[in-house]
């Protein structure tokens, strides 16, 4: 067997930095993809012991009894055999939870023992009285984990749980004892266990996991070559990594979100073609081995770089990629080269065959709905002139699924084809892109209309992001035939409180002077069409007050707040969050009243009972709540006495803020408005220059001097202040703003 991610990881090291770390088997993580942090010290036990898990009486009842048949020799008038622990630890993997999973652990544990004993007793009693366990044993254990959305913790069980499967293997090949000595030997991983530790870690969502995918793999090829060199008598065969692991290892990189995931999807597929072509060039080449040894191709494989370039936030380039490689797929399978290098491995090939589609090298429908999604997904991270050809190359693929599937072949477009090209052209943000997206959606209701097949009937999906796409566009045309939509939505049964939300934050978008009245009249509509608002609704009718301008904007928004916390106790989707608190703050402080501090202090106070009473980080106050207040403070008008007032609540909320690094740390924002309260509010000079001169060496002192920041202490502070803050060539320290992006930096 090759050993196929180190030469692939070996050619991109080299090809880039001309270096790379030597090893004698198995896959080399090149110095540029490292981990983004560690594992170490993270606890893998008792995953479940916080969750509240409803449990199956009935499943513990068996296990227990069958954990007993085996610490305590009770069998209760029972045989038992090893189907009833596999069968048994296949329903609790059926529960999918961490504590399910754990449960099938301990029957492994308990089987282990069963396994260990056999060795310490008399030779006169017999193996055969012993439960062993098997592979499929480890499997549902491992599979247990994989069901139980544990997420890193889950991963890190099933790698722990794979080291301790081999590391007993490993021990027969160390121990003095004769193989016969030994029987039976303990089970050794088969392709499917391997490839069931690597897809916990792809489930994972964890930055590492193309990274910690890679790895099980190098062990698995590397367990192979022990195997090959110890050989046990033949024993054990080793387990060479089939199509499907290497496609594990790619989805892996596709979910990681990883900034390398491009490159060594790129990597892995490249060296993986390079193979197959050499092979094939290689008439002349009858050295099956060499031909077994190759890792054959198909539809799953390709599928599987598909994703991840989708995923990798390639834009254009990774289109453009992989338009390349389904271009390659069809070639291959056009030339027979992929299904011969699959019937050469025909043997190995079924026997590690885990679906019936393994066999499969053609392109098939998810294949030409992921080359879709590619070009979707492009639009999202490229300028205006590649976000409309991505949209356009998306459709073009569209239109040849139609064309090809009208011609017989089995590419009919799906919901998801055309929800990747609704996308697409929705990224647009333009009139035209709106307009095309429309325009696709209606392709899909006539092709429902005259197939009546459920998996073209457009869903809210598609036309929430028709409605998206119509409202992101400043244009009367664009609202006008969004709010028509809207109500097509209404009458067909489609609409959902997106679907309102979504149209409201287009008249917010599209005139907010105006937005007030059409928000109103949409929020009627929802009750008529008996469709609950959410926090969203909520954000928006608040927003709308505040951009509306009307004097009783503080009244009305402080009314709905109150009205969401009274409905939040019976509805969980209506709560107030962090934003909504910020939104009614900053209302209080763009309103043409006086009085500001008083009801930003309610909202202020509100907000942090509300947190305390429920624990909840929805509601939990930020950075941005802190700053929102402190606007509020510098805002105050009306009597010296208040404004003096109000400096004092500004500092006071600081001071709270340095002391409570929960809520976060000064940012350059809450400096920049502390100094504007200061500004404002402070009436004695001598006061207002001591104060700007302690609240700009905190910021400095923090890296938090942004170019704004600076700019309010140029506006309030006097000339004598800024020659002895900043001297006489007024220059920037770099390490005043270490903690400020490039572009909001002052300049020197």
């Amino acid at each position: 067997m090759q050993h196929f991610l180190k030469r692939t990881v070996a050619q991109l090291v080299k090809r880039k930095f001309q270096r790379h770390v030597p090893s004698k088997i198995g896959c080399i993580v090149p110095s540029t993809v490292r981990p983004s942090f560690n594992h170490t010290g993270v606890e893998c036990k008792n995953l479940s012991t916080s969750l509240a898990i409803s449990v199956d009486s009935d499943l513990e009842e068996k296990t227990e009894r069958l954990l007993n048949h085996i610490y305590k020799g009770d069998t209760q008038g029972d045989s038992y055999t090893l189907i009833h622990y596999d069968k048994l630890m296949e329903e609790w993997s059926k529960q999918c939870n961490l504590y399910a999973a754990e449960r099938t652990e301990d029957l492994l544990v308990a089987l282990e023992k069963s396994y260990d004993d056999s060795f310490s007793q008399p030779l006169t009693k017999q193996a055969s009285s012993y439960l062993i366990p098997n592979a499929i044993s480890y499997n549902h254990v491992l599979h247990a984990y994989v069901l139980s959305d544990g997420g890193i913790r889950a991963s890190l069980k099933c790698e722990e749980i794979l080291n301790q499967m081999l590391e007993r293997c490993r021990n027969v090949f160390s121990s003095k004892d004769t193989i016969e000595q030994r029987l039976p030997l303990p089970p050794e991983p088969l392709v499917t266990t391997f490839n069931t530790v690597m897809n916990a870690w792809a489930k994972s969502n964890d930055i590492n996991a193309g990274i910690k995918a890679e790895m099980i793999f190098r062990k698995m090829e590397y367990w192979s070559f022990e195997c090959r060199g110890n050989n046990a008598n033949g024993y054990y065969k080793g387990a060479d990594p089939n199509t499907r692991s290497l496609a594990i290892v790619v989805d892996a990189w596709a979910n990681s979100r990883h900034e390398d995931s491009f490159e060594r999807i790129i990597a892995i597929y490249e060296y993986a073609l390079e193979k197959v072509l050499g092979i094939e060039g290689d008439e002349e080449d009858n050295d099956d081995d060499k031909k077994e040894g190759t890792i054959p191709l198909n539809t799953v494989f390709f599928n599987s770089v598909l994703h991840g370039l989708a995923n990798c936030n390639g834009g254009i380039k990774a289109a453009r990629k992989a338009q390349e490689i389904f271009t390659n797929m069809q070639n291959l399978n056009i030339n027979g080269v992929l299904q011969r290098l699959i019937n050469t491995n025909t043997r190995r090939f079924e026997a590690d065959c885990d679906e019936d589609d393994d066999v499969e090298t053609s392109p098939n429908i998810r294949t030409w709905s992921l080359l879709i999604k590619c070009w979707a997904n492009a639009g999202e991270v490229s300028d205006d002139s590649d976000t409309e050809y991505a949209a356009s190359s998306a459709e073009a693929i569209l239109d040849q699924m139609e064309h090809l599937y009208k011609d017989g072949q089995d590419v009919k477009p799906n919901s998801y084809a055309f929800a990747s090209c609704i996308k697409a052209w929705a990224e647009c943000a333009s009139e035209t892109g709106a307009m095309r997206a429309v325009s696709v959606l209606e392709r899909m209701e006539k092709l429902y209309k005259v197939s009546q097949e459920e998996e073209l009937r457009p869903t809210n999906m598609h036309y929430n992001t028709c409605l998206s796409a119509l409202c992101k566009v400043r244009s009367e045309q664009c609202i006008n035939q969004a709010r028509n939509l809207l109500e097509r939505m209404c009458v067909d049964g489609t609409a959902d409180a997106v679907s309102f939300n979504t149209v409201m934050m287009g008249y917010l978008n599209f005139d907010s002077t105006t937005a007030l009245q059409n928000i109103e009249s949409l929020s009627d509509e929802m009750q008529t069409a008996n469709i609950s608002p959410d926090s969203t609704t909520f954000n928006v009718m608040i927003d709308a007050w505040r951009k509306g301008g009307h004097p009783s904007a503080i009244a009305k928004v402080i009314k709905v707040l109150d009205n969401m916390i009274d409905l939040s106790k019976k509805d969980s989707s209506i709560v107030p969050t962090t934003s909504t608190f910020t939104l009614v703050l900053n209302t209080i402080s763009s309103s043409n009243l006086d009085e500001k501090v008083e009801p930003a202090r309610k909202i202020f106070h509100d907000m942090i009972t509300l947190h305390e009473s429920r624990f909840d980080d929805k509601v939990k106050p930020d950075v941005r709540l802190f700053s929102a207040f402190m606007t509020c403070c510098a805002n105050q008008g009306g009597a010296p006495e208040r404004k003096r007032a109000a400096l004092k609540i500004a500092l006071h909320t600081y001071e709270h803020m340095c002391k409570s690094p929960e809520y976060g740390t000064p940012n350059t924002y809450i400096y920049g408005n502390l100094m504007k309260a200061v500004g404002r509010l402070a009436s004695n000079p001598e006061e207002k220059s001591r104060l700007l001169e302690h609240i700009f060496n905190c910021c400095i002192d923090e890296g938090q001097l942004s170019r704004v920041t600076l700019n309010v202490f140029r506006k309030w502070a006097t000339q004598k202040l800024q020659m002895k803050v900043l001297g006489n060539r007024r220059e920037i320290q770099p390490s005043w703003s270490r903690n400020i992006r490039e572009q909001d930096r002052p300049r020197a």
